[in-house]
């Protein structure tokens, strides 16, 4: 499908998922400046009315992203979609590059940034942009690995990335549902440029979140990062790593994981029971806390480098974060599917005014 678009006439943003909890925070980061182009797409009209009263001055468009007749339904001079939702296809990316949409997307999804890798090497039409692995992990661990490599003159040796979540934290039910999902998964990584077979929360190591949090154990888990990051920066070994506030609870996870009990997740009434559970007892903190480290090896020996943020709230920070990569890609004057570290430094984190984080240390 392809839509005859004048570019000249395109300065809209259509926010898809505007009324989830990252994209509210979106839309609130955007709308000082761009409050006369702001869109808000939801699934129904009735998600629509119910929602009315959240900036009721901004245009709502009842569209459906997985229904691909509702495409149409964007408007012509729409310049930049903002994703804040999961997609099992890459269709609606297609449609939009086809169409001189320019795209971004937050998405921690492994199996979707699989198929959105395939299409980086082709011919894009110019003016085609597509930013993805936006947010905290992917997006800020991948800035914190460029950080760390980009003075290095050594060989990198291998990057160990961990993530803490704070289970008292409201999270949304999509990213409840991919936590849930990727508990008993298999997948591979990177160790030394030969894909390994691994698996979710086995192979613990110790992480440390920050002088509040200290230091904690961390397990394997299928975070997208590990797998960008290898194609990007040339990386031979990569790893991510996650643990929850409570290490009893991380552990315990750990320890039904080792016995086999989350096969049952497999039926869905049991995996939906789970989805229940985690949406609705908090019983931690809203802490969030990202650990990088790097070994380099140089002729002197192995020299480990370090990098630590900590805050609160971390589908709010998720929001700042996507909010400033959506005004980097809506003026930016490039073609191609990028990957946040290709487009965005750290340093562009830490000089907006916006974010700010409770613990930072680095280089």
């Amino acid at each position: 499908m392809k839509v005859p678009i004048d570019m000249y006439a395109k300065d809209k943003i259509l926010i898809l998922g505007g009324n989830g909890q990252v994209g509210k925070v979106v839309i609130e980061r955007l709308y000082p400046e761009f409050k006369n182009q702001l869109m808000i797409a939801s699934r129904s009209s009735g998600s629509i009315e119910k929602k009315e009263s959240f900036y009721p001055d901004l245009k709502r468009i009842s569209l459906n992203i997985k229904n691909k007749q509702d495409w149409n339904k964007i408007p012509s001079d729409t310049r930049l979609v903002v994703v804040c939702l999961d997609q099992n296809d890459t269709d609606f990316l297609n449609y939009c590059m086809e169409n001189q949409i320019r795209y971004l997307d937050i998405s921690a999804s492994s199996s979707f940034i699989s198929l959105a890798e395939k299409y980086r090497t082709e011919k894009k039409t110019p003016g085609s942009i597509a930013v993805l692995g936006v947010g905290l992990a992917p997006g800020l661990t991948n800035l914190l690995t460029k950080h760390l490599i980009r003075p290095s003159t050594g060989k990198i040796d291998s990057v160990d990335i961990s993530v803490l979540l704070g289970l008292g934290e409201n999270h949304g039910k999509a990213a409840i549902e991919w936590t849930i999902d990727n508990l008993n998964k298999d997948y591979f990584v990177l160790e030394k440029g030969i894909p390994k077979k691994v698996s979710s929360f086995t192979d613990p190591k110790k992480a440390d979140f920050g002088a509040k949090l200290g230091t904690k154990t961390a397990y394997r888990f299928d975070f997208c990062d590990q797998h960008i990051l290898p194609k990007t920066l040339r990386l031979d070994s990569v790893s991510t790593r996650l643990s929850f506030d409570s290490g009893f609870i991380t552990n315990s996870i750990a320890v039904l994981k080792k016995l086999g009990v989350f096969s049952i997740l497999r039926i869905n009434w049991i995996r939906n029971l789970f989805v229940f559970l985690f949406q609705n007892i908090h019983i931690g903190s809203e802490d969030y806390a990202l650990h990088v480290k790097i070994n380099v090896q140089k002729e002197e020996g192995t020299e480990t480098k370090e990098a630590i943020v900590a805050g609160t709230k971390e589908g709010e920070m998720t929001g700042k974060i996507t909010a400033l990569a959506a005004k980097e890609v809506f003026f930016r004057d490039d073609t191609g599917i990028f990957y946040m570290e290709e487009v965005l430094d750290f340093e562009t984190i830490t000089n907006d005014a916006s974010i700010r984080f409770d613990f930072i240390k680095i280089p």
